[in-house]
């Protein structure tokens, strides 16, 4: 869980230092075309970028980026982030498997919005 924790941890601080570099009235993330980084096998989570964070997504992904999206097997919910534009997926598979209840806890403890 602690593994888990410092994941979603480290990508609420990636969000505003990604933003830093960007020249007023502009967006945090860079544009490209949709999909998901897939990180299951190591922390049990993938994330689904829209075409608005999708160069962002792509560039900071350290799993592996599918232009498919993430998966829908083993999955146990999802946390909305960004209006939308980014969806973090839970998996109970992996090194680091997850419940809808820690996965609610998990999302909701970040700011995010918690989708079963």
């Amino acid at each position: 869980m602690n593994r888990l924790f410092l994941s979603i941890a480290l990508a609420a601080v990636l969000v505003p230092v990604v933003a830093c570099g960007k020249k007023s009235g502009g967006s945090a993330f860079d544009k490209g075309d949709p999909g998901g980084c897939d990180s299951i096998a190591d922390i049990s989570m993938c994330s689904d970028h829209s075409a608005d964070t999708a160069g962002t997504g792509k560039a900071l992904c350290t799993g592996k980026w599918v232009a498919t999206g993430c998966p829908k097997t083993n999955l146990v919910g999802s946390c909305s982030r960004n209006n939308g534009g980014i969806i973090e997926r839970y998996y109970s598979t992996g090194e680091m498997p997850s419940t809808a209840a820690k996965a609610k806890s998990s999302c909701s403890d970040t700011g995010g919005t918690f989708v079963p």
